[in-house]
């Protein structure tokens, strides 16, 4: 029960920078079909992924 409580109330929201995890890295020479749009000549596609839950923001 109190390990259940402890996760549910989240995390402290740190003060300063927040790290991003990488989650994926996916280069055009494994993947050929992932090309960026454009005229643009990248080849690394990053997913990075916040750990920290962030307030819903309202709709308009």
């Amino acid at each position: 029960m109190a390990t259940e409580k402890r996760l549910l109330a989240g995390r402290p929201w740190p003060e300063g920078p927040i790290a991003m995890l990488p989650v994926a890295q996916l280069y055009v020479r494994d993947v050929p079909l992932l090309r960026p749009p454009g005229q643009s000549q990248a080849d690394l596609l990053q997913v990075l992924w916040c750990p920290f839950d962030h307030p819903e923001i309202p709709s308009l």
